[in-house]
């Protein structure tokens, strides 16, 4: 029994031992638990609510700038553009005080409205009908847009709109529209294309052309001058509002022959347009270029009820594009200088070949004048009626190289670049008389306005007038007199030569329609009609019509007529029909020289 007790005791003993322990075991557990707790879980999370409370801070701060931000960029953009909403239909909703400040709208007036509003009339509606699609299909749409003002002033606006679409990304909310005021930049463009058009016209004009050939210029380009030969006159008798009509319809003309070919129309001077094409087809180019002299050599211009003869002169530049105007324009001049339709210039080793030609030819003259070579001919005018007075003669010039007789045609213009043509003109003036002195015939010396000015040749002839008593024999025949404007240096010069006797003559009448201004300012007493009006006279009715005016009006006013260029007699009875007293040309005589 002591023993059975004392086990007891020692299990209770140790019992109580092991529930104290395993209590401290539990407590124990418990304290690593709430430390693990908090090492892994509570102490972490505070790192963390820490951490993101400085991110959230540093978020804040950087939304701030943004919005910061943000707001300049509106202030911006509201400063300098014009910033407008609409609604999916396109009613205005919001607009921006630079949108009512540039429209001179209100705010009131503008919302609700859509932006026909500002509409400029003239846009054509394709354009409004293509940016409403692009938008309507949710993409962005860019452009230059034409408005109108209030006030009914224009200004352009380069104009974005984008569709802005709701939270679901399908249907559009509404539109956004940003516009920036470009009028003073399209204001001066269209006065940099208006510099660059011809007002009649609205071709492009010269410096049109210098800008394409810098720019568009190649080893198949070709150039065209073409000028119209006679419109000065025209100008002179019918003033400008008749002669833009007809470069009008020129122009159409040209239009016509030229189409689909490639081919620039420009206008570069009053008179003169030019052709520039690009490519390879040569042979097309010059073709169309025959067919413009063909049209304008066999058709009349019809303008209102008048009819108007015009030619052209043409000048082509092709194959050395350095210098291709000049080139352009130095065949024009040949063209004009040797009577000629078209001259074509492949390169500039042509003009240089010319050029060594116009120094030979000076040198020729030079060597004639020293020699006595500048001889006269003459060539008889033949009265169509035996009751005028027989004979009379037009004195011409030539000059002798060797056995050959060399034509005016080809050394005048040289000498007169060479200034050598006064003295040529005082030998024909001493030539004539010295001939004439011991004739009865009359006749007629040609003079030109650059000898009605040069002093010396006036005196000249003045001397030899007075010297021979020859007044009441010669005729002073006033030649290339569509370059007359100066009318009272030519009236002085006709009242102190028909003092002495003389009798002035019009060379070329009726080539020009102020022809007929010229008899009204001047003393004239003998008309040359030209030979353009002659040479088919006896079959062109129209050309009958004018010299029979011609001839009307010359007899109304007491002067006499002659027809140039009788080759015919079919011509020659022709003009006797029309009542022109006299008439040269091959036909009748042939020029002979005299002295």
């Amino acid at each position: 029994e002591t023993d059975f007790k004392d086990i007891e005791t020692s299990v209770q003993k140790l019992f109580s031992i092991i529930v104290v322990d395993y209590y401290k075991f539990f407590v124990l557990i418990l304290i690593l638990a709430v430390i693990s707790i908090y090492i892994f879980i509570i102490r972490p999370t505070d790192i963390y609510l820490e951490k993101a409370k400085e991110i959230i801070k540093i978020y804040r701060k950087r939304l701030k700038r943004f919005n910061r931000k943000l707001q300049e960029y509106k202030t911006a953009i509201d400063t300098s553009s014009l910033v407008s909403k609409t609604d999916p239909e396109g009613n205005i909703t919001y607009v921006n005080q630079s949108f009512c400040d540039v429209s001179g709208y209100s705010r009131e007036e503008l919302i609700g409205k859509s932006h026909n509003i500002v509409r400029h009339p003239d846009v054509p509606k394709e354009v409004f009908r293509e940016l409403w699609e692009t938008i309507t299909s949710k993409r962005i749409w860019k452009g230059v847009i034409r408005n109108i003002r209030k006030d009914g002033r224009e200004y352009y606006m380069n104009t974005t709109i984008i569709p802005i679409l709701h939270e679901d990304n399908k249907n559009i909310k509404e539109f956004l529209s940003i516009r920036s005021d470009v009028t003073e930049i399209m204001r001066h463009r269209s006065q940099m294309v208006r510099q660059n058009i011809d007002e009649v016209t609205k071709l492009p004009n010269r410096q049109k052309l210098l800008i394409d050939l810098n720019e568009k210029i190649s080893n198949n380009s070709k150039l065209a001058i073409i000028k119209i030969d006679n419109l000065k006159e025209i100008k002179d008798f019918y003033g400008m509002n008749v002669i833009n009509r007809i470069i009008l319809n020129i122009v159409e003309i040209f239009k016509n022959i030229l189409s689909q070919h490639g081919v620039t129309l420009y206008r570069i001077d009053n008179f003169e347009f030019a052709l520039f094409q690009n490519s390879n087809f040569e042979n097309d180019f010059l073709i169309k270029i025959e067919n413009l002299i063909r049209y304008f050599d066999h058709n009349i211009l019809r303008i209102d009820d008048m009819d108007f003869s015009i030619s052209i002169t043409i000048g082509i530049s092709r194959g050395d594009i350095r210098n291709i105007i000049f080139n352009a324009e130095f065949a024009l001049q040949q063209a004009i200088e040797q009577n000629r339709d078209l001259v074509v210039l492949d390169s500039i080793d042509e003009i240089e070949q010319d050029f060594r030609k116009n120094i030979e030819m000076t040198n020729k003259l030079k060597k004639a004048i020293t020699e006595g070579n500048i001889v006269i001919f003459g060539q008889e005018i033949v009265p169509n009626f035996e009751e005028l007075p027989y004979k009379k003669y037009e004195v011409l010039i030539r000059m002798v190289d060797g056995e050959k007789v060399i034509s005016p045609f080809f050394f005048l213009n040289i000498a007169k670049k060479a200034r050598l043509y006064p003295t040529l003109t005082k030998i024909v003036i001493r030539k004539s008389f010295a001939y004439f002195q011991d004739r009865e015939d009359e006749f007629s010396i040609n003079l030109n306005m650059e000898d009605i000015l040069n002093s010396e040749i006036l005196e000249t002839l003045r001397e030899e007038i007075i010297s021979n008593r020859m007044g009441h024999r010669v005729i002073l025949e006033l030649v290339e007199s569509e370059k007359i404007e100066n009318f009272d240096t030519v009236n002085r010069f006709i009242q102190d030569f028909k003092s002495l006797g003389c009798r002035i003559a019009v060379d070329d009448f009726g080539t020009g329609y102020s022809n007929f201004e010229y008899l009204m300012k001047m003393d004239i007493d003998v008309i040359k009609i030209d030979g353009s009006l002659i040479k088919n006279i006896d079959k062109d009715v129209n050309a009958q019509l004018v010299v029979k005016l011609i001839a009307d009006f010359a007899k109304s006013k007491g002067i006499q007529t002659v027809g140039e260029f009788v080759d015919r007699e079919s011509v020659l009875q022709k003009l006797k029909e029309l009542g022109i007293d006299y008439s040269q040309g091959f036909y009748l005589a042939k020029p002979e020289k005299l002295i």
